[in-house]
């Protein structure tokens, strides 16, 4: 005799206090899920995109060959001035712009012979420009066959095979840089045209003893190299109303003349 058996938990068609779950559903929970993660997540997101930011700004301008030096400016020189202005910042050649030492590309400007001054600075994006400003002869040294040129600081920074008719010659005080030769260098700046047309030679004993040789075998005592405006109104006023073979303006204010 046959027995009918009944559904049990294992092999019901269905399971005590189980649900099925729609799709809908499904898809409706795992939204509040991601969302949930989300929230927690979505603090931290600015502060890693400013961190990004950051990096990728410092790698730009301290690292990147996008902003590093290409190419060299340089105003107020000559072609070959120019040229030796590029010799000198050529370890700046490839260098990002930020991390350029500009105060010591100025110093190794500065220190070419026939620069007096010079200013460098960065011209985005990839720039170096240098503004020169060149010494300026105003007087000579006798060198042999040539002739040095003589700043107003009293710096010999350029030779040349011919001398140029307009600048007095410095005597006597040899070519390396010296009290002598600045003082010597400053007066010889002071004198106009005129008066320095008249010059043939200028010479110092000491700095507080520069003397001008005149044509026509007069001489003028000049003394150091201040109050020289003064000294060149008080001697052409003197030269235009008596002869002499010494004028004396070292004091301004109290000339002499010898006969």
């Amino acid at each position: 005799m046959s027995r009918r058996v009944g559904p049990t938990a294992a092999t019901g068609p269905a399971v005590a206090g189980a649900r099925t779950v729609s799709p809908t559903s499904a898809r409706r929970f795992a939204r509040r899920a991601r969302a949930r993660r989300w929230r927690s997540v979505r603090p931290v997101v600015p502060l890693a995109a400013g961190v990004a930011t950051v990096v990728a700004l410092v790698w730009l301008l301290w690292f990147s060959p996008l902003l590093a030096v290409r190419s060299v400016a340089v105003t107020g020189a000559t072609p070959a001035q120019a040229s030796a202005v590029r010799q000198a910042v050529r370890s700046a050649m490839g260098v990002p712009m930020l991390r350029l030492d500009t105060a010591a590309l100025r110093e190794a400007v500065q220190s070419l012979p026939g620069v007096a001054a010079a200013t460098v600075s960065r011209r985005w994006p990839a720039t170096l420009a240098v503004a020169l400003d060149p010494r300026r002869a105003v007087a000579v040294i006798i060198d042999g066959s040539s002739y040095l040129l003589v700043s107003s600081d009293g710096v010999a920074f350029a030779t040349t095979s011919r001398r140029p008719a307009a600048l007095p010659v410095l005597a006597g005080i040899g070519t390396e840089r010296s009290a002598r030769l600045a003082a010597a260098a400053a007066v010889a700046a002071a004198l106009p045209p005129a008066l320095a047309s008249q010059v043939l030679a200028i010479s110092a004993a000491s700095p507080d003893a520069v003397q001008l040789r005149l044509t026509g075998r007069r001489s003028v005592v000049w003394g150091d190299a201040s109050d020289s405006a003064e000294k060149v109104a008080v001697l052409d006023v003197l030269m235009a109303h008596q002869r002499a073979r010494i004028y004396d303006v070292s004091a301004p204010a109290a000339p002499t003349t010898q006969q």
